[in-house]
């Protein structure tokens, strides 16, 4: 069962995943990223940005997603996501709840976004064949 109704909640990595290179000089946007992240968003998927990322190089993802006019994809940082938080009463835990997680160093990996695209579409209809 989906944490959310009808809805799949994905965590993102940054590095790799959604942009290459380390420093803030040198992050380069993954080619469709931003289409297919968009793309989701509208048909009601839930991102949470999840990154091993923290204090002065989370802040340059960050400056980075809003630079992109991809901030607002993401309803979550490094934590639950909040309708799920509150539907299920959660209290602190360092691995954020989600339904699919999309991250480079998967086995076997490679980021592909439009590939992406089609595999959490085909996810998304199997959730949304399911009784509520």
């Amino acid at each position: 069962m989906p944490i959310l109704p009808n809805q799949l909640v994905v965590a993102v990595d940054f590095d790799d995943t959604i942009a290459s290179g380390f420093h803030k000089d040198a992050l380069t946007l993954l080619p469709h990223c931003k289409e297919v992240l968009s793309r989701l968003y509208g048909k009601g998927f839930r991102f949470i940005l999840w990154t091993c990322r923290s204090d002065d190089t989370l802040e340059q993802a960050k400056e980075f997603l809003k630079e992109q006019d991809m901030f607002h994809l993401f309803d979550a940082i490094n934590d639950q996501h909040p309708e799920a938080r509150e539907r299920y009463d959660f209290t602190y835990s360092p691995k954020v709840w989600a339904d699919v997680y999309i991250d480079d160093r998967h086995i076997g990996y490679h980021v592909e976004w439009l590939l992406i695209e089609q595999h959490l579409l085909l996810e998304l209809e199997a959730v949304q064949t399911l009784p509520v």
